[in-house]
């Protein structure tokens, strides 16, 4: 299957570089530093610096990478989410669709360029251990099964952990979502020079966790 049927492209050439891992996460006394307010007990929870508290839980942990979703933190909060596609996520390029795992920096993908869907050469591409992660399996309207890091980006500025049946996802509809486990030992992505650094996964366009402003530039991009 052809996971860029759908869009117009114009082919424009350029010329060419998730999150970190972290140790698995172990409860840390709260001794210090930033306060954090449970939402669900109301209780104020002070933890120490580099640690905080995850969603549904009132301890203060260390980043514990994919394994628990997050990445990095900042006061007490989870601020980095690890965010990340699984290697079987098949990208859109000039030669026909290509594992996300064997793509590499220099390969031609499409992405968007200038108010259009081009050919872009990758400048980065990441692989991230995760082990006992966690992903959305999400359905499209063309068929395509998508596994992700509840965090992954979209082009509008959302994130899988967002998306709910019905939903657009980049020129397609999202007919269902899951929560599921990991069967891959691994997260990839990608960072093409494309507006944003977005790159059609399964025939969707979405973002890049590599680029510092993914949604940037994409009001100009109209779907299919």
């Amino acid at each position: 299957m052809d996971s860029k049927r759908g869009w117009t492209v114009g082919m424009v050439l350029l010329l060419p570089a998730c999150a970190s891992t972290a140790p698995r996460p172990d409860p840390v006394t709260a001794d210090a530093s930033a306060d954090v307010v449970d939402a669900a007990s109301d209780v104020r929870i002070a933890c120490p610096e580099g640690t905080c508290v995850y969603p549904g839980s009132d301890l203060c942990r260390l980043p514990g990478g994919p394994t628990s979703g997050c990445c990095g933190c900042n006061a007490g909060v989870c601020s980095v989410e690890c965010r990340c596609m699984a290697p079987d996520t098949l990208i859109a390029t000039p030669t026909g669709d290509r594992r996300i795992d064997a793509i590499a920096p220099g390969d031609l993908v499409y992405g968007p360029l200038r108010g259009r869907i081009a050919a872009v050469p990758v400048l980065a591409v990441r692989r991230t251990e995760a082990v006992g992660h966690r992903v959305q399996r999400i359905t499209l309207s063309n068929g395509t099964v998508l596994e992700g890091s509840a965090g992954h980006p979209t082009v509008d500025g959302r994130t899988f952990r967002d998306l709910r049946a019905g939903d657009p996802l980049g020129g397609l509809r999202v007919l269902d979502v899951e929560t599921v486990a990991y069967a891959h030992d691994a997260t990839w992505d990608i960072l093409p020079a494309s507006d944003g650094g977005g790159y059609i996964a399964g025939g969707a366009l979405i973002g890049s966790t590599l680029a510092p402003r993914f949604a940037e530039g994409f009001d100009r991009i109209s779907a299919p």
